[in-house]
């Protein structure tokens, strides 16, 4: 799905949506999308053992499924950091790497909060428990 975005964000085609306005609430933008874009979001909502729902994807009355942008950019987001972590943590395990004794520092903690805060991880950055993690 991520593939099939790529050429209309970078080059500027126009991608098929919906927009609403929910009252009371915020806006949101729903994206049209192919069959097989759906399938992958079905799948890697199945992956975590999550639902579509959850990532986003919704079917529309007219067949077409169409994607929640902000819920299925949260979840792709946290997914690609858990996944990231696991490999990385995999990777060190198999060549036989020492744990990490290292605490980040205030200076780095801070810009892994502002960037919480700007993504909407906050919550998930929080309830990790990081050592010495104090949101400011």
């Amino acid at each position: 799905m991520l593939r099939a975005l790529r050429d209309p964000v970078i080059h500027g085609g126009g991608l098929s949506g919906t927009g609403f306005l929910k009252i009371p609430g915020v806006n949101e933008s729903r994206l049209t999308l192919r069959p097989d874009q759906a399938q992958a979001v079905l799948r890697a909502a199945q992956c975590v053992g999550e639902s579509a729902e959850a990532w986003g994807l919704q079917q529309r009355s007219r067949g077409e499924p169409q994607v929640e942008l902000l819920l299925f950019t949260h979840r792709f987001s946290l997914t690609l950091i858990r996944t990231s972590d696991r490999i990385v943590r995999a990777l060190a395990d198999d060549l036989g790497a020492p744990p990490l004794d290292r605490e980040a520092s205030g200076q780095e903690m801070d810009r892994v909060w502002k960037y919480g805060l700007l993504s909407g991880l906050a919550d998930e950055l929080t309830d990790a428990g990081a050592p010495g993690w104090t949101p400011r």
